[in-house]
């Protein structure tokens, strides 16, 4: 099993699917099995039950993605699994190999300020510190980022780095690297 994992936007389910494609294995979303196993999107579950909620489902979703029947497969998980003991363990367990999928930090934060202006809202660890402008965002974003970013240089075994690569470049990257 290939997990991939980085922050917001690095483009784990679009790599995820090309990967799968490449090496003929099933593509998971935890994000998506999330939201089967709840009914309702992983940023609603989190906003209406919080947190704590957040990380039991994920954990659960990883946990239901490890018992499908398959001997191998591609999972994308959501960026903050790195601080979800729970799901690590899951996914640890399972002997999955962990890839980190780095992205510069103006692109990862391009990217969130795109998706900001097209659905009127921002990351709740960036909403929270109330920014009062795109610099604050970058700001916000510049501590988080540093801080992701060792999370998963520390819990991955392999760091593709995305910046200016198509989908099916790092999937074939990591394809190379799989066994």
């Amino acid at each position: 099993m290939i997990v991939l994992m980085g922050i917001k936007h690095c483009g784990k389910s679009t790599v995820g699917k090309a990967l799968a494609d490449v090496t003929g294995v099933p593509f998971f979303d935890i994000d998506d099995e999330i939201e089967r196993m709840s009914g309702m999107s992983f940023r609603e579950l989190y906003a209406s039950q919080g947190k704590e909620a957040f990380m039991k489902a994920e954990a659960a979703a990883c946990r239901a993605v490890l018992e499908q029947e398959v001997a191998s497969a591609v999972i994308a998980t959501g960026g903050g699994i790195c601080d979800n003991e729970e799901a690590l363990a899951e996914l640890r367990a399972a002997g999955c190999r962990l890839v980190y999928l780095c992205i510069d930090e103006k692109t990862a934060c391009d990217r969130i300020l795109v998706e900001a202006r097209e659905t009127g809202s921002l990351p709740a660890y960036i909403q929270k510190e109330h920014p009062a402008g795109e610099q604050d965002v970058r700001a916000i974003f510049n501590a988080f980022y540093r801080r992701r970013t060792k999370a998963y240089e520390t819990l991955c075994s392999m760091t593709v780095n995305v910046s200016g690569k198509t989908p099916e470049d790092i999937a074939g990257e990591i394809a190379a690297f799989r066994s």
